[in-house]
């Protein structure tokens, strides 16, 4: 059975209401059924932001596309309900407290949840050699470096972006894709 949402919406039916607009309706996505019906995890990987709307369609319910700590926060509730174990990308921006407007450190709720925490690409190789059950990598503010520029090159070490943000071959490793 197919559904429409409107442009824009990620997950959910359009209903149109003024009062909330994270109060539509939801339609379950596919890894929510495969988590329901039979077990399966789901892992986000990506070289953009892990609240790009590309990205984001597969684990949250959203009435706009650029609320981004929304987006994010969906992702503390697909962990809890629907077997969500790897978030790897960028944007770590929405995921940090914010006290002027009252937002939690959404890290530290991932980590309460069993989520291993990493921010670069050395980090995340060390990790890697006992992979956790749920992984966070969150390894720039707003969207990664092109490829390109994290390609480690310089032998002098001049290229730090290189050293800080790993490859994607490196975050989709079999071990914790499996």
């Amino acid at each position: 059975m197919l559904f429409r949402s409107n442009n824009g919406q990620l997950g959910v039916f359009p209903d149109h209401s003024e009062k909330d607009p994270l109060d539509n309706p939801t339609i379950q996505n596919l890894p929510e059924m495969l988590a329901e019906f039979i077990g399966r995890a789901l892992g986000l990987v990506t070289t953009t932001r892990v609240t790009d709307a590309t990205v984001a369609a597969w684990a949250t319910h959203t009435d706009d596309r650029n609320y981004l700590r929304s987006i994010a926060e969906s992702y503390v509730t697909a962990a809890e309900k629907y077997n969500l174990r790897v978030i790897m990308g960028g944007d770590a921006k929405n995921f940090s407290p914010d006290r002027t407007r009252n937002l939690d450190d959404l890290t530290y709720k991932l980590r309460t949840m069993g989520f291993s925490q990493v921010i670069n690409r050395r980090e995340l190789q060390k990790q890697m050699q006992n992979p956790p059950e749920r992984l966070l990598g969150l390894f720039a503010d707003n969207h990664m470096s092109p490829e390109l520029e994290r390609l480690d090159l310089a032998p002098d070490m001049s290229n730090t972006i290189g050293q800080e943000q790993p490859q994607l071959s490196e975050m989709r490793s079999e071990e914790h894709t499996s």
